[in-house]
């Protein structure tokens, strides 16, 4: 009964929120968030974005089962973070961009643009796929919705609510959302640490291969370096001070959040009795540490946690459709049935998926390879012509995706698809200066 209550609050909650911020008199509002975000709330909400699925079940799975390098399927999102604030921020914003796709068009034109807004629509609808699925995961057993009723539905809130609010009420209610998320997991890494450890573990973490290392560290840097949702909270600031302040404090945060979880997932092992699944560690956790209505508020901090990532990361798709993938910009009442469109989408992902690691693995491998090394290659200022920067773009992407669905392991999706990437990039480049090709 209390979750069910603070379910229906919450949600009323952003309802209203959404009502409040709507953005019905212009199409700019609704999309950009009048590009007047102070750095401090850019901060909050980078932070909430990146704080999802995989930096919470994922993150807590791969700890679990692989020690202290299973950080590195989410730590260096946070460092990406602070490597952008501090040296690309002021690149990025003063581009003119509205978007990361648009930001690539400005760099090597219309069709890289046109191609990356496709990659790019593409992974945030999985992203958003991901977020709804790992939204069920915390549900308890006794709520009236379960399985893939309770995927559709909470994908039709989440819906309503980016409905009515846009890019502004993400931004807002944010707010609401970090700072449930910071003293939730505060709670939980302070009882983790006063609790008794009775458990013999049953299993000893085997640590990461070396490759493995390597390609998570790169795959999840490049995330939150050049990642399509993070770059529009640096995009829809005030100005490049604030863009930087909200990259670096948002980085600070997700690093700090990091670690927390890391060391909750590394004590459980002593704390808990063996599990059997252990994407369902924290759900354990709450089960088994907590009564009631405490247990009820600290599955609502991890529904807000999918909620916090799952609004930008559709609204970053519907952006990118509607500034990069449209000749004309698209009035608001179709840009809001787009969004529908679009989440639905998502939903229909995340009840194809039957693993969340497969689902978050497939979309950062495919970003990583493929638009996420151009836009690199665009912030160090390496030039090429249009044509060699779409062929490399999209020939790594596929390879990279080719490799992860193919379930070989011989080689590393990543490492072997990043380093095809940096090599037909300079082949193209040089074979263009050479031949004057344009």
């Amino acid at each position: 009964m209390a979750f069910t209550i603070l379910f229906a609050g919450i949600f009323g909650t952003f309802i209203l929120l959404g009502w409040r911020f709507r953005e019905n008199t212009h199409t700019s509002g609704w999309l950009y968030a009048g590009k007047n975000i102070p750095g401090w709330l850019s901060g909050l909400s980078t932070a909430a974005t990146t704080i999802g699925g995989s930096a919470t079940i994922v993150l807590a799975h791969m700890v679990y089962h692989h020690g202290p390098s299973g950080l590195l399927i989410d730590l260096p999102i946070g460092i990406g973070l602070l490597v952008f604030g501090l040296f690309f921020a002021r690149t990025l914003r003063n581009s003119g961009a509205d978007t990361l796709a648009h930001y690539l068009e400005l760099q090597y034109g219309k069709m890289v643009g046109r191609i990356s807004a496709i990659f790019i629509v593409l992974v945030e609808l999985t992203w958003f796929g991901l977020l709804i699925k790992s939204f069920t995961l915390f549900l308890p057993p006794d709520f009236f919705l379960q399985g893939n009723s309770a995927i559709i539905a909470a994908g039709l809130c989440f819906l309503l609510y980016i409905f009515l609010s846009g890019q502004r009420g993400v931004f807002y209610t944010d707010i609401l959302q970090a700072a449930i998320m910071v003293g939730g997991f505060i709670t939980l890494a302070v009882v983790m640490f006063t609790a008794e450890s009775t458990y013999t573990p049953q299993h000893v973490p085997q640590s990461l291969e070396t490759a493995k290392q390597l390609a998570f560290f790169i795959m999840m840097f490049l995330s939150g370096l050049t990642g399509p949702d993070v770059s529009s909270r640096a995009l829809y600031s005030r100005n490049v001070a604030s863009a930087r302040q909200g990259l670096v404090f948002g980085g600070i945060l997700k690093i700090s959040i990091s670690l927390t979880i890391g060391y909750i997932a590394w004590k459980s092992l002593t704390v808990l009795p063996a599990l059997t699944n252990s994407y369902l560690l924290f759900p354990t956790i709450i089960d088994t540490v907590f009564s009631s209505p405490f247990d009820a508020l600290l599955r609502i901090m991890f529904l807000l946690v999918m909620i916090s990532s799952a609004d930008t990361v559709l609204m970053t798709a519907v952006t990118t459709l509607n500034r990069d993938l449209f000749r004309h910009a698209l009035s608001l009442n179709v840009l809001k049935f787009a969004s529908l469109v679009m989440g639905i989408s998502g939903i229909l992902l995340a009840l194809y998926f039957s693993d969340i690691l497969d689902m978050m693995k497939t979309a950062y491998t495919f970003y990583a390879a493929g638009p996420a090394m151009l836009v690199l290659y665009a912030f160090l200022g390496l030039r090429a012509r249009p044509w060699a920067a779409a062929l490399t773009m999209t020939v790594s992407g596929a390879l990279a995706l080719l490799l992860e669905l193919s379930s070989q392991e011989l080689v590393n999706p990543v490492l072997a698809a990043i380093g095809f990437n940096v090599f037909l990039f300079q082949v193209m480049r040089s074979f263009a200066h050479r031949r004057g090709i344009s």
